[in-house]
């Protein structure tokens, strides 16, 4: 039994809360939040781009508005980091350095170096650092993954990203919307082609992709039903069989079993994710400046 620890009860601390309530191998000690009113007795929900909001029941959580204070008087296995992206270097040092595992939503950090320090206490402490880049576990993405790797898609052609969204407006104080504070959409979504937070907001969140390879096009769109279909150049579209699941539910599910085993996560390491923060904020500057902008 993994004994967890959750920092920051906005929306996506919000869905982490449900999923560790519903995994039988954690049990849910603690949620930490700086605003007392996300960790009173009852909280109402906070509505996001994805997944279900509901009011949240905190009665059987020990409840802190002081990270050091959890840390001191809880038995924690792991802490999972739902603050916003600025704070993320530092709530999880400070879990690290007191002993704990843990999660920490994506982006890793805002800037190289704070990805750094946390690799860096990572491997001074000996504990396991894993960030949840949740496309990565969407099971359709999955599907494409395998499909490319074992030949059915054939020799890739092609490949268009999507990743839209209205403005977060849901974050607390805003501060998904400054980025200096959030990286803006281009770091938080870590969009591979298309993304960005420019839509309506009655328009609904979409996420896919559409990869043609010389044997059909995969594509997923939330807009469809079913949302992914495999249009083989020779035969009827069909959906390739797997289990519609949340990408959130089985990052999470995978770095529980990774902890049960004492076996470091290998689907995303803390360099991989480092990696894309790096890669992003080149992307950035290059389209600030005009100029290329080389990595290391």
């Amino acid at each position: 039994m993994v004994r967890m620890g959750l920092v920051g009860m906005g929306f996506m601390g919000q869905q982490h809360f449900a999923i560790h309530q519903s995994l039988d191998n954690v049990e849910l000690v603690a949620v930490c939040d700086e605003n007392p009113a996300k960790v009173a007795e009852v909280v109402p929900a906070v509505g996001g781009n994805i997944g279900e909001a509901t009011d949240l029941d905190l009665s059987a959580q020990h409840r802190y508005v002081c990270l050091e204070d959890m840390l001191a008087n809880e038995e924690l296995d792991c802490v999972d980091v739902c603050a916003p992206t600025y704070c993320h270097a530092d709530v999880a040092v400070a879990a690290l350095e007191a002993g704990c595992h843990c999660i920490v939503e994506k982006p890793m950090g805002r800037t190289v170096e704070d990805c750094d320090r946390m690799i860096s206490a990572a491997e001074a402490t000996g504990r396991m650092l894993f960030v949840g880049q949740c496309i990565r576990f969407w099971p359709e993405y999955e599907v494409l993954a395998e499909m490319v790797s074992n030949g059915d898609l054939g020799r890739v052609a092609s490949a268009k990203f999507t990743r839209l969204s209205p403005p977060p407006t849901w974050s607390e104080g805003g501060w998904l919307l400054d980025s200096e504070l959030s990286g803006g959409a281009l770091l938080d979504l870590l969009c591979t082609a298309e993304g960005g937070w420019a839509m309506p907001p009655t328009v609904p969140f979409e996420m896919g992709f559409q990869v043609l390879g010389d044997k059909g096009l995969l594509e997923l769109s939330l807009a469809n039903d079913p949302p992914l279909t495999f249009y083989p150049t020779e035969g009827e579209p069909y959906t390739p069989d797997y289990v519609q699941q949340a990408g959130y539910e089985r990052e999470i599910m995978y770095f529980v079993d990774c902890m049960e085993n004492d076996r470091p996560p290998q689907r995303v390491t803390p360099q991989s994710a480092r990696q894309a923060v790096e890669l992003v904020l080149a992307e950035q500057q290059s389209a600030q400046t005009g100029q290329i902008v080389a990595i290391e």
